[in-house]
């Protein structure tokens, strides 16, 4: 079945020229005009790649961006005008897989759509994706990694920490390390797979981000260690050690 897309664009002619060209192009598309459609519409069907617009009528594009991948790691390509870089880093840092400055030609879009579809479906199709992964789950501390499921569980009472792609990655890296601290040049070969290539500050972002979604579950954040001049490493007592 043709992959489904998403589209979050306020601009009349361009949702419909790009809505047409997608589906030219053998997508099935959705097309939203504001936020409130757009959350809609996933509520009825979650997307398999979501195109995002940050001019909004009823809501900055960030700030959506930040509520898609609280609630879904779906792959999320932001499109817009604007071309500040300050934008471009934060809109990958709240977890776009990519990021699309108008104008642009509809071709190349095209071409990042079906890469990070692919990349996604081979990350979904991986159940082993480092040689040295365990096949169930680690505990460590009040959380467990579940390797093949690719989530974050608090133990006590089951309950999901969603993560984006380059989050559990980051995080199975330093789990994998077993105490030992990570380098962020380690961290960052662990999430090249971004379309973008990632440097120290996108390290320490997700960093923060993961303490953040850890501490808001109701866990201790502090056993994710920063190592002054080094990386970072998960405390050894996290693991019963």
């Amino acid at each position: 079945m043709a992959a489904y897309v998403l589209l979050l664009e306020d601009d009349p002619s361009m949702r419909f020229l790009l809505g047409s060209y997608l589906e030219k192009s053998g997508f099935r598309v959705t097309t939203a005009a504001n936020a409130a459609d757009f959350f809609a519409a996933c509520a009825r069907h979650m997307p398999d790649c979501v195109l995002l617009d940050l001019g909004l009528p009823d809501e900055d594009g960030l700030v959506v961006a930040r509520k898609i991948r609280q609630r879904s790691d779906v792959p999320m390509i932001i499109v817009t005008s604007r071309q500040e870089e300050s934008d471009r880093l934060t809109g990958l840092e709240l977890g776009a897989d990519d990021y699309v400055v108008k104008p642009f030609h509809p071709r190349e879009l095209i071409a990042r759509i079906h890469n990070l579809l692919q990349r996604s479906s081979r990350r979904s199709a991986t159940t082993d994706p480092v040689p040295s992964t365990p096949s169930s789950g680690v505990p460590f501390g009040e959380l467990l990694i579940d390797f093949g499921k690719r989530q974050l569980v608090v133990i006590k009472d089951h309950q999901a920490i969603v993560l984006t792609p380059g989050e559990f990655d980051c995080l199975a890296a330093l789990i994998l390390a077993k105490g030992n601290f990570v380098t962020r040049d380690q961290l960052k070969d662990a999430i090249s797979n971004r379309e973008d290539p990632p440097d120290d500050r996108t390290v320490d972002s997700i960093i923060c981000k993961i303490r953040r979604k850890i501490k808001q579950a109701g866990c201790r954040s502090d056993k994710i260690r920063t190592v002054r001049g080094h990386g970072y490493q998960i405390d050894s007592d996290a693991f019963g050690a």
